[in-house]
């Protein structure tokens, strides 16, 4: 039933059940929609850390949502929420980061993006090390090629934005250098041009870090990558564009 009251501490119980209508997206769409402007015009960002628990536990069920457009402005509102609880967050991050690292091979770019920017402020709320981690341990077992390139961005995108401290780049480098053997040659210079950002803030101590085995043309390539100054850059508006080189 419609009935008054609210879920969660402030969302009216008629958007909830137009949320868990599995039969009509249409109704979903129009429910997400009201409830991701509710987020934005938070009053009092209290009510929210009081239900969050709740709350982020729905979110992360309608990420999984079939409908595409449902799906990505739920990845938008946990990413809203993040902004605004900050550090709070963080009994939940486990959770989170579980359902965003599925998606990151998603084929669908929108989706991708959208995802990645919800990992970015993550990294903005909690530090970036927890989630590097997180990420970094998912690369190498990610079967898709598109999620280890979404790592590895996501990677570079803490770097250039965080630096060294924070970062445990003796965890980072050497699985990173595994994707320099990737069968996909957008992998490949993905990893390549990680490195070159490691390597443009540590200079000449990335080499301990990388593996041994690494093959002479692999690490020629390298030196000549090192050698050349343009580096990937974050665009004002938070996307991160990889150098044409010559």
């Amino acid at each position: 039933g419609g009935g008054g009251g609210t879920h969660f501490g402030f969302v009216p119980a008629r958007l909830v059940t137009d949320l868990q209508d599995a039969l009509n997206w249409r109704v979903r769409a129009l429910a997400i929609e009201e409830l991701q402007y509710m987020i934005r015009y938070l009053k009092d960002p209290g009510v929210l850390r009081a239900g969050l628990n709740e709350f982020m536990a729905f979110m992360t069920g309608l990420v999984k949502d079939p409908n595409f457009k449902i799906e990505i402005n739920a990845l938008q509102i946990i990413g809203d929420v993040v902004g605004i609880v900050g550090a709070d967050i963080a009994p939940h991050s486990a959770g989170i980061m579980r359902q965003l690292i599925e998606k990151l091979g998603d084929h669908k770019t929108l989706v991708r993006q959208a995802n990645g920017k919800v990992i970015v402020r993550l990294m903005r709320a909690l530090g970036p090390a927890p989630v590097c981690q997180e990420l970094v341990e998912s690369l190498n077992n990610a079967d898709s090629w598109r999620a280890r390139e979404e790592i590895l961005s996501l990677c570079m995108h803490a770097l250039l934005a965080h630096g060294e401290a924070p970062l445990d780049l003796a965890g980072m480098v050497p699985a990173v250098a595994e994707c320099l053997n990737d069968q996909k040659p957008k992998v490949k210079y993905t990893a390549i041009e990680t490195l070159a950002v490691v390597y443009s803030i540590i200079g000449s101590r990335i080499h301990p870090l990388l593996p041994k085995g690494l093959h002479e043309r692999t690490l020629r390539m390298l030196e000549v990558r090192f050698s050349q100054p343009q580096l990937p850059t974050i665009t004002p508006e938070g996307v991160l564009e990889l150098p044409s080189l010559p």
